[in-house]
This record gives structure tokens, C-alpha cells and sequence, in this order.
């Protein structure tokens, strides 16, 4: 499994405390004002290394393109509004400084707030923070461009965890987003929503015990990358593409949604809000671990008989959907629909369904026999509306240690050789690189 989180904590205190540039501020909440003889070990105003401010927005305020504001550990009760932009070549750096834990704390604040704010601004990166007990998202993004949230962690918002709404290239990485949308299942937004984005990734990242959806891609967001996370417990889908198109997701692993009713990946079109009316196309969903889940991944339309309502060039590949055996949904599970709902293009390829409730592939729609289905290995003794061509049927489990989480093969899995699906990728989620004549189903080979 190749996940890696990436802290950048340790190459702050690096850089930081071995030259000060000029434009690099502090904030630290243990000084009684403003100096300009901040002291970075003594944490006073002794010395001569930088500016220096009691508050956040203090600091903001001082802030030019190419600036870093460094925000000493210790907890904040005041809100991060970020009111300006940096330039390609020069963002406003915004991050806690060094391994010290830097902690926005919402929690009784006298208004509703989210966490952090970048509204129309553009070139900001955002570092090393945690922001926990928001009234309203921990942190919101809106009209924005050129955004990098990195290695933050996120909690315990009453609605949801990072909320980005339109703009573009916007990116989060290295992060722990749990324990949001604590106000249940009618607070906004989801544990983390690119909603109408234009170029985006969440990747590195875990997404975990937020009492709606895990990831979700909606509502136009288009030129997406959902990669290399770890998505789980929560109310579900674990990941959800909803009225979006242009998403890759692969190498993630999903599990055990609270919700017996989630799948651990969903593919939606909603309807009742989605103000562009936008159709769900042109997705590569591949080299994913799914298990412990209502299904492993869920086709489903919330209203069919409307005619812009479609799925065109939905790719689901070289997925291991196991043990999704809460209800009797199934490895892939279509749940409703009609073939004009469904255009050309899709397709289920190169997956291993395994002990999934007693279904492989559940097709309440009769709608399965316009998807492309070949080469996907099947749990013996388990029903499936269709096998597909050159399936194959599994006697014995092909993994390692499905009981512990571990998904990799056996040495001799009855899973054949087969064609490399080079147009999605030539690799397994360990990075191997596939061939042919080696298992070619599921994430592993």
C-alpha cells in the first residue's frame, strides 16, 4: 500500500531558525503587544530576529507577496482571515512554526465563524496548523486560485472540514480532516467538498470519522486528482463523485462506512440542488482498495426520469472491492436508472470482487449490458448479474490477510495474466509496473 504522509514540519524548523529572511513575521500569543525585537528562542521581545505580533490579524495585515508568517505553538482564539495574495512566483506563506503545535480553537467563540478564510485571493500557502471546534467549516475556501493547504489537521467543525467553492487549482496534501460536520447529517458541506473547482487534488491525506461524506467531488469541479489517501469511517460514501467530470481517483484505500447504506466509493448525479445541472462523465476510478463498506463502489441517480440526467465514460478498474458484505449491495452496485441514463464509454475492467454479501455485480437497473465488463475475477458461489467475457472465478481467497486489512495477493492467486489497460495505468498501487503475464486484476499484482 503505498500511502505516505508528508510533514514538512521538520524542514520549516530547518530553514527557519538557520537565516530569518526580512519579510518572515512571527505571531506569538505569550507577547503582551507588537515588537520589532522578536526573540525566537526566548520567545520575548530580546532580540533581534524578526517582527513579531500578539495576534494573527496583527500580522496578516503587515503581509506582502512573498512573505511567511509563522505562528509560534500554542492555542489561538481568534479566526485566520486571509486578506491577501501573493504572486506565482512569491505566495504568502502562512504556517505553525517548527514542530510546535499551533491550534485554532473556535471553541465558545462569541460568533459563528469558519477557522480559516481565503476568499478571493490567490498564490497562498497554508502549513502546519490545526484548526479544531469551527461554528461553521475549519477551513473555506471560495474564489480562489493557486491554494495549497499542507500537512493541517482538521476537527470537529459543525459543518464541513475544508470547503473549497469554485476558483481553481487548489490543492491539499499530507492532511487529517476528522470528526467533522458535527452537526449530523444536515450540517453543510461534506469532511472535505471541491465544489465548482476547476483543478484540484486532495492526495496523502486521511479522511476519517466525519459524520457525512468523506471526500466529494461535485457540482462541476472538473480536473480532479483524489490519490494515494486514506478515506474510512465515515457516515459514507468514503469518496463521492457527484455532478463532476474529469476525476481521476486511484490508489486510495476506502473502508468500513458507519452507514450500512454507503458505499465506500459512490458515483451520483443529484438532483434536487445541483445548479448547473451537471452530468457525472469522463471518471477513472482504478487501483483502489474497498472493503468493509455497504458495497464497494455504488452507481446511483437521485431522479432518472429527468433526460440531462447521464453517466458517460465512467472507467472502474483494477480495483479489490472485498468483504463489502454489510447488506447484500455488492462489489458494484447499480442501483437505479435506465440505459438512456447511461452513455458510452463505461466500463468495469480488471477488478476482483471478493465475499461481497453474495454479489459481485448487482444491476437493479438492467442497465449493466451498456457497460463494457471483461476480464474482472469473481468470488465462486457468488451471484452477479453479469460476468462479463474472460472472468474469472476465484475458489480460494487470493489475499494475504483480508481479516487484517491486507489486500496484496498470495504468491499463487488464481487470478490470470492479462491485457495491461495502458490508457488507464501501467502500474499497481505499490508502483509495480504491470505485465501480462503476471495477475492483472485488482490493485495489486
Amino acid at each position: 500500500m503505498r500511502i505516505t504522509f508528508t510533514s514538512t514540519s521538520c524542514l520549516i524548523a530547518l530553514a527557519f531558525t538557520a537565516t530569518l529572511k526580512a519579510n518572515t513575521f512571527f505571531v506569538d500569543n505569550t507577547l503582551p503587544a507588537a515588537c520589532d525585537s522578536y526573540n525566537v528562542s526566548t520567545r520575548s521581545c530580546s532580540g533581534a530576529d524578526a517582527p513579531a505580533f500578539a495576534t494573527i490579524d496583527e500580522a496578516l495585515a503587515q503581509m506582502s507577496p512573498g512573505d511567511r508568517l509563522l505562528i509560534r505553538g500554542g492555542t489561538y482564539k481568534e479566526p485566520l482571515t486571509v486578506t491577501k495574495s501573493g504572486t506565482p512566483g512569491a505566495p504568502i506563506e502562512i504556517s505553525g512554526y517548527g514542530a510546535e503545535p499551533t491550534v485554532i480553537d473556535l471553541a465558545n467563540a462569541s460568533s459563528s465563524s469558519s477557522g480559516v478564510v481565503i476568499s478571493g485571493q490567490s498564490n497562498v500557502v497554508l502549513s502546519s496548523l490545526t484548526i479544531t471546534n469551527s461554528s461553521n467549516y475549519g477551513i473555506e475556501v471560495y474564489d480562489s486560485s493557486n491554494v495549497q493547504i499542507v500537512n493541517c489537521q482538521v476537527s470537529y467543525s459543525a459543518n464541513g472540514g475544508i470547503v473549497v467553492f469554485n476558483g481553481s487549482n487548489v490543492s491539499v496534501s499530507g492532511s487529517q480532516i476528522h470528526h467533522n460536520n458535527a452537526s449530523g447529517g444536515g450540517s453543510a458541506m461534506e469532511a472535505v467538498s471541491f465544489q465548482g473547482v476547476n483543478t484540484f487534488s486532495i492526495t496523502n491525506s486521511q479522511v476519517y470519522s466525519n459524520n457525512k461524506e468523506g471526500i466529494d467531488s461535485k457540482y462541476g469541479s472538473t480536473k480532479g486528482t483524489i490519490s494515494h489517501n486514506l478515506s474510512y469511517s465515515n457516515n459514507g460514501p468514503n469518496i463521492y463523485l457527484d455532478g463532476t467530470n474529469n476525476i481521476s481517483v486511484f490508489d486510495n484505500t476506502c473502508y468500513n462506512t458507519v452507514s450500512v447504506d454507503k458505499a465506500g466509493i459512490g458515483i451520483a448525479v443529484e438532483t434536487s440542488y445541483n445548479p448547473g445541472d451537471y452530468t457525472t462523465h469522463d471518471l477513472k476510478v482504478y487501483n483502489n482498495v474497498v472493503y468493509g463498506n455497504g458495497a464497494g463502489i455504488s452507481i446511483w441517480l437521485e431522479n432518472p426520469s429527468l433526460s440531462w440526467v447521464k453517466l458517460t465514460n465512467i472507467t472502474i478498474a483494477y480495483n479489490t472491492l472485498a468483504d463489502n458484505s454489510r447488506n447484500n449491495w455488492g462489489g458494484i452496485y447499480i442501483m437505479n436508472g435506465s440505459t438512456s441514463n447511461f452513455g458510452s464509454g463505461n466500463t468495469i475492467e480488471n477488478n476482483v470482487l471478493w465475499n461481497n454479501g453474495g454479489r459481485g455485480i448487482r444491476d437493479d437497473a438492467n442497465v449493466v449490458k451498456t457497460f463494457g465488463v471483461a476480464n474482472n475475477s469473481f468470488k465462486s458461489g457468488e451471484s452477479s448479474t453479469t460476468l462479463g467475457t474472460s472472468y474469472t472465478m476465484l475458489s480460494a481467497d487470493p489475499f494475504q490477510n483480508d481479516g487484517s486489512g491486507n489486500f496484496q495477493l498470495t504468491a499463487s492467486p488464481e487470478i490470470p495474466g492479462g491485457s495491461v489497460l495502458s490508457s488507464i495505468t501501467t502500474q499497481d498501487m505499490n508502483g509495480k509496473t504491470r505485465v501480462s503475464n503476471e495477475p492483472n486484476a485488482g490493485a495489486y499484482m
